[in-house]
């Protein structure tokens, strides 16, 4: 990194650095958000396969849980720079990554991360390998959040997945 160069987090980015460390989030306002926010953006699928759990952020499930086959390479759905890896033990190891636009995508459960916070990643590039860790996981998949502004987004009305 070039001297005197650091990442300074967006307000949106920061609140869910907080949440991912524990600090209580203070009440954050919805943020309206339509198909032409990212209307000229092209989202890679993170992983091909069959949707098991779908986004209801009533019930505390702010993503997709997406099945696919053991060992199945895990891909950055568009630019960005990873902004937190880690190990959790509800959701195993996670890569966070930030993207133009104020958009973060989160992978969960992941059996092996190959990116280090701070690196730049390409649309399409392999960040992680499928896996089966923590807690809350019955077998090898991926929970994919994808947050704008600090707000869940449904991933399937922007990728798809099968």
């Amino acid at each position: 990194k070039p001297e005197g160069l650091v990442y300074q987090p967006s307000a949106g980015t920061q609140s869910i650095l907080d949440e991912f460390q524990g600090l209580p989030l203070e009440s954050t306002p919805v943020v309206g958000v339509s198909n032409s926010t990212f209307m000229e953006t092209y989202f890679f699928p993170p992983i091909k396969g069959v949707l098991t759990a779908v986004f209801s952020p009533k019930n505390d499930h702010f993503g997709v849980d997406v099945v696919a086959k053991e060992n199945e390479p895990v891909k950055a759905i568009a630019g960005g720079t990873v902004i937190w890896t880690s190990w959790t033990l509800e959701t195993g190891y996670v890569i966070s990554i930030q993207h133009s636009n104020d958009l973060i995508s989160i992978y969960k459960h992941n059996s092996v991360i190959l990116k280090h916070t701070g690196d730049v990643v390409r649309a399409g590039e392999i960040v992680s390998v499928i896996g089966n860790t923590g807690e809350l996981t019955t077998g090898p998949h991926l929970h994919f959040e994808l947050w704008y502004k600090g707000t869940p987004l449904n991933p399937k009305e922007f990728i798809t997945f099968d």
